[in-house]
């Protein structure tokens, strides 16, 4: 599942660090705002060069650099900031970014555990602490930051985001629809949150729930593709089937290799009686994700309806060596109809 991004505060940190700065500084934020980010590095590293001990420029170019992917340049200045200034907790957790950025999670977290050190109450390091985890699949240790994160600020949505998510993912449900509860209501607006607080309803079998919320996180974010997956599925089980089929294409053209909206539009169609267009999407399935068993086991009853005894029969043994069983009842069944025509 996806996670809330990491870079939440290092436009805030570039901004708020050149207050009662030389005018320099307010032409070079000017120049990134702009996207002139060179020219504000030329400016930054004049500034330096009157003065070398200028901690804020240090830090306001490495972080152009940051926006310019030069992470190296980045973790350079950076590191001098650290040298003219050893307990500064923010450029501590800058260098973690840069980091976590460059896929090093362990040293991300060094620098992470360095900034909180210096600054207990440091909410965004340990929300970035626990990604760097969650890249570590060390889930329990993420959701502690993120508790952490929580406790010095009691109204951070993404942590509670977070935090849900892996609940969620743990099976551990009613907190994690706590979390996806007060995420809404810290942000109304969250369409991820009903989106994921609606397959946590499908899994809890409240399906007018799980119905709603995937309705508003569409009307917040009509581009999210699984929530129009979630609801075809739901129109699907209350046999609204033309319904479920236009919430699968519409998954589709946002996410064209979207798997399961290809299997569930299959299965619509077989009860559809849409035979061609179900053998397709199960074609499609397959080439997608050739490991999915039911999906060799619903084009097996398709083939044997089209005449294809000899496919289905394949797809049917495809199918029981992935370990779905069904699929020797099926052979068995057709093995004693072709020997009672005998």
């Amino acid at each position: 599942m996806n996670k809330a991004n990491l870079f939440l505060f290092i436009v805030v940190l570039l901004m708020v660090s050149c207050k009662n700065k030389p005018d320099k500084y307010n032409v070079a934020n000017d120049k990134v705002e702009k996207g002139a980010y060179e020219e504000a590095i030329l400016l930054y590293t004049e500034a330096i060069t009157k003065n070398k001990k200028d901690t804020s420029a240090y830090v306001n170019r490495g972080s152009i650099k940051v926006k310019l992917a030069d992470y190296a340049g980045a973790l350079a200045d950076y590191k001098e900031a650290i040298k003219l200034d050893s307990a500064n907790a923010a450029v501590y957790s800058l260098i973690g970014d840069v980091l976590f950025l460059e896929k090093k999670y362990e040293k991300s977290i060094y620098n992470y555990v360095l900034a909180t050190q210096y600054k207990i109450d440091y909410p965004e390091a340990y929300f970035n602490m626990a990604l760097a985890k969650e890249k570590l699949n060390k889930k329990f240790a993420a959701m502690f930051d993120y508790d952490k994160a929580i406790q010095y600020d009691n109204k951070f949505v993404n942590a509670y985001f977070n935090r849900a998510v892996i609940k969620q993912e743990l099976g551990d449900y009613r907190p994690a629809l706590e979390d996806y509860n007060k995420v809404i209501e810290l942000d109304a607006k969250f369409a991820k949150a009903y989106y994921y607080r609606g397959i946590l309803h499908a899994e809890l079998r409240n399906d007018n729930g799980a119905f709603d919320d995937f309705a508003l996180a569409i009307q917040l974010n009509p581009s999210l593709s699984g929530a129009y997956q979630g609801r075809a599925n739901l129109n699907f089980k209350w046999k609204r089937f033309e319904a479920a089929i236009e919430d699968y294409n519409e998954a589709l053209v946002l996410d064209s290799v979207n798997s399961l909206a290809f299997y569930g539009r299959g299965i619509t169609k077989y009860y559809l009686e849409d035979y061609v267009g179900a053998l397709v999407d199960f074609e499609s399935t397959i080439a997608l994700n050739p490991n999915l068993a039911t999906t060799y086991f619903h084009r097996a009853s398709v083939k044997k309806i089209q005449g294809d005894l000899e496919g289905s029969m394949v797809d049917y043994s495809i199918a029981g060596e992935m370990g779905y069983m069904p699929a020797y009842d099926s052979i068995q069944k057709y093995t004693v109809e072709d020997n009672e025509k005998l």
